[in-house]
């Protein structure tokens, strides 16, 4: 039932701008909802399992090994401001914007979820892909990015005798 829901879903998000497509090859159904941004164009995957829909889509950026570290603290500290859609990377280090939205019991999830979720995608990925794109190829704008960063303070350690009190 909630494999027909998301279909419809995704129908209705055209007069928006979405394009969507399905398959169910595989044992879960899954879609692929596309977007065209202003400077490039987002896919979304969508895959129903039994708890939850799961949506990701990859961020087409390779980063140079010199620009890693500066990236990866950089999606992290997106993270930590972003809702809903975390940035995500797999065992290759490709970049994914991802989501999980948990399922109710006796129905799939609703159009506002899928609805909101595509929102965040389109809206982070038009936010941070040129930034991401210049992080990842710019060693000199890396090592500024990370000099920028506060400096942790190096650990104190104060022996006491047994003589001494505070």
């Amino acid at each position: 039932m909630a494999d027909h829901l998301i279909a419809r879903y995704l129908r209705m998000l055209e007069p928006e701008g979405w394009s969507s497509s399905s398959s169910s090859t595989g044992a879960a159904p899954w879609w692929t909802a596309a977007f065209k941004t202003q400077r490039s164009r987002i896919e979304v995957y969508l895959c129903l399992n039994d708890d939850c829909l799961t949506l990701q889509a990859p961020i087409s950026v390779v980063p140079d090994a010199v620009c890693r570290a500066a990236l990866w603290r950089y999606l992290l500290r997106l993270n930590n401001e972003m809702r809903l859609v975390k940035f995500t990377l797999d065992a290759s280090d490709r970049i994914f914007l991802s989501a999980e939205i948990p399922l109710p019991i006796a129905s799939g999830p609703s159009f506002g979820d899928v609805k909101a979720a595509l929102t965040a995608f389109r809206t982070y990925f038009e936010q941070f892909h040129r930034e991401i794109e210049l992080l990842a190829s710019n060693a000199p704008l890396a090592d500024a990015w990370l000099g920028l960063l506060p400096q942790p303070e190096a650990p104190s350690i104060r022996i006491l005798s047994g003589t001494e009190t505070n």
